[in-house]
């Protein structure tokens, strides 16, 4: 029989749970305000983020795509492992570029870009 001893500090730590009011707004504003639905897709500013992850994962549970945005590797990274299907790093380029990026992914996806002011 083999033993083995494991120091606590060398396994990799749980990730926390999102707090409620966190798990809240998340939901009320993706679910309840945007109506997302399976097939649709959401773009995640800050998708490295506590909250970014949690409406990533929530979005991709609901059978939508993500398109993740944020600013360095590590962030992106962690988007990506919490199922964003497509990262952009918002420091390598400047508004329009990003604006263009995400239209091309639109595109890619068959997503109509008509009506998106907030890109405007």
């Amino acid at each position: 029989m083999d033993v083995w001893v494991l120091l606590r500090r060398a396994l990799p730590r749980k990730p926390p749970l999102p707090s409620d009011r966190t798990a809240c707004t998340v939901w009320s504003n993706v679910v309840d305000l945007a109506g997302l639905r399976a097939g649709q897709t959401l773009l995640v500013h800050g998708g490295g983020s506590g909250i970014g992850t949690f409406a990533i994962q929530l979005a991709t549970a609901l059978g939508a795509r993500v398109v993740a945005v944020d600013v360095d590797a590590a962030r992106l990274a962690l988007a990506a492992a919490h199922g964003a299907g497509l990262v952009l790093d918002s420091s390598a380029v400047d508004a329009r570029e990003l604006r263009g990026r995400v239209r091309e992914a639109a595109r890619e996806w068959g997503i109509p870009s008509h009506g998106w002011t907030i890109f405007e």
